[in-house]
This record gives structure tokens, C-alpha cells and sequence, in this order.
């Protein structure tokens, strides 16, 4: 059984934390799985994917620590005047102090969905603690990068999206009847061909991976075929990055939501991540 530990720590104590102890035959007490919050959704994770990870983790050998980013779930909120991202990765820091400081913890991986994955990538870049990053559906580029490939990566994905769902019948009854936007003239016109040719300027975005690489960072990156976010990689880093000394595993899960909401696609998410842990941190 599971014994989670619920902690406060950092300023005034107000973030709230679920410390989940390593169990099972294997113990790898030498680092701790941190997961971090998906949008405004709180520790447990879009569909309890995180608790269940966090506890097949356990059952396997390995720590795992949940928290709530100021003014979600269960912490108290923030009042100063650091930005929303800056303060998210100063948490990310707290919560790696605490785990130091009362579990006797060193290195970690971070993890993290959506827009947990953009801060558990940022809270990387200058701390020697994290070994290894688990992201699931990050999108990984900055302002000026996303202006410049949004438009064909929406694109690829209302294409992806209609070749899977052309011999639906129930999406052609939605048709029929009136109820389907597939031949909109909105989608017609986002359809329009863009130049694959495009020149992408990646120098703001790819110096912070080398430097990953450099300190032999190892890193996991999920995608699901229903998320935007693996075609923004394609048209960004992927191919700068993909076998990258060995260090970056790449998958996409096919037939699945950006959520991971079909209980089997959980089980294969916990499946690929507890694999890819045993593979390059099994003492």
C-alpha cells in the first residue's frame, strides 16, 4: 500500500505537497520524480494521471513528489511581484530544497503535461539537481517561434485529424445532418497549402537543449496524436534533436486524446514512462 505524506513548505509554508515514499523490492532512494502542474488543474493531474503514476512509481522503487503551484489546489496564493512563470520555477526549486533537506534526496526528474512540461523544461536549465525530464505534450518554443510556425502546425493537425476520421460513420451522419464543421468554409480556407520549405529561426531555442545535453540531462518526450504540440516540435526541434547522443527518447501515442483520457492510453503512458526510468536510471 501507498503511503502518501501531504507537506507544506516554502514561503510561509503556504505550497502544498505529496511526497509518495519509494517501495517494492528495488529502492532507488537517490532521486524523486516531481510533477507538475497542467494548466490550472491540481496535483492529482488531468484524469488522476499523476497519482497514478506517482504510485506505480512508488510500487516499482522510486519516489515521487506532487505539488501545487501558488494558488492552485491546495497552496495558498502568491502576492508579489515575480512573474507568473519565474515564480513557478522558484517553486520548482522549493520543492527540491524541501526534498534535500527532510528526505535526504539529491537528483531529480521533473515531469510534467502541457504547460507543466514548459515549466519543468525552464526549471531545468540552471539547476545540476534534475538528471532527467519526462514531457508530455510541451511545447517547447518561444513567442516569436509559435507566431512563425502556428499556422502550419494547426494545419497538420485538422489534417491529421480528418484523414482518421474519413471513414467514421458518425462523422459522416454529423455531416449529413448538418451538425459537422468539416467543410466550413473556416476549415477550407485554414486548409490553404503553406510552403513546407519554411525558414524557422531556432537560435533563442536550441542553445538551451545543448546545454541539457552537455550535462547529459536525459530526457523523454510524449506526445499524443490528438495534441498540437507534436507538430510544433516537427516544425521546430525535432530535427535537431531526435537520437541527440543517446540522451532524448521521442514517442508519439497514437489514437489518443491530449489528456490521455482512455484508461488504457493511461496505462501505456505509466508503461512507457516506468520503462524509459528503468532503462537509464536503474542503479
Amino acid at each position: 500500500m501507498v503511503n502518501d505524506e501531504i507537506v507544506n513548505f516554502g514561503e510561509n509554508r503556504s505550497i502544498c505537497g505529496i511526497f509518495t515514499p519509494s517501495l517494492g523490492k528495488v529502492l532507488n532512494d537517490k532521486f524523486c520524480v516531481i510533477f507538475l502542474n497542467a494548466g490550472l488543474i491540481h496535483k492529482v493531474g488531468p484524469n488522476q494521471i499523476y497519482k497514478k503514476l506517482a504510485a506505480n512509481f512508488s510500487r516499482n522503487g522510486y519516489a515521487a513528489f506532487r505539488l501545487d503551484f501558488s494558488g492552485l489546489g491546495d497552496s495558498g496564493s502568491y502576492n508579489g511581484t515575480m512573474s507568473k512563470s519565474n515564480r513557478q520555477t522558484a517553486e520548482v526549486g522549493m520543492a527540491m530544497n524541501w526534498l534535500q533537506e527532510n528526505k535526504d534526496i539529491n537528483q531529480f526528474i521533473l515531469s510534467g503535461m502541457c504547460s507543466g512540461a514548459k515549466v519543468a523544461w525552464k526549471a531545468s536549465l540552471d539547476d545540476r539537481r534534475v538528471i532527467g525530464l519526462c514531457l508530455i505534450d510541451g511545447v517547447f518554443a518561444d513567442d516569436q517561434l509559435l507566431k512563425q510556425v502556428g499556422r502550419n502546425a494547426d494545419r497538420q493537425l485538422r489534417i491529421r485529424y480528418y484523414k482518421k476520421h474519413l471513414f467514421s460513420w458518425e462523422r459522416w451522419i454529423k455531416f449529413f445532418s448538418g451538425k459537422s464543421r468539416l467543410l466550413s468554409l473556416k476549415n477550407i480556407l485554414k486548409k490553404k497549402q503553406v510552403n513546407g520549405q519554411m525558414s524557422v529561426d531556432l537560435s533563442n531555442n536550441l542553445t538551451p537543449w545543448e546545454n541539457l545535453f552537455k550535462r547529459k540531462v536525459k530526457i523523454q518526450l510524449i506526445f499524443s496524436e490528438g495534441s498540437i504540440a507534436i507538430d510544433i516540435y516537427k516544425l521546430t526541434l525535432s530535427k535537431w534533436l531526435n537520437g541527440e547522443n543517446g540522451l532524448l527518447q521521442t514517442i508519439l501515442v497514437k489514437d489518443v486524446d491530449h489528456t490521455f483520457t482512455p484508461i488504457w492510453s493511461q496505462k501505456y503512458l505509466s508503461d512507457l514512462t516506468m520503462a524509459w526510468l528503468k532503462k537509464e536510471f536503474e542503479l
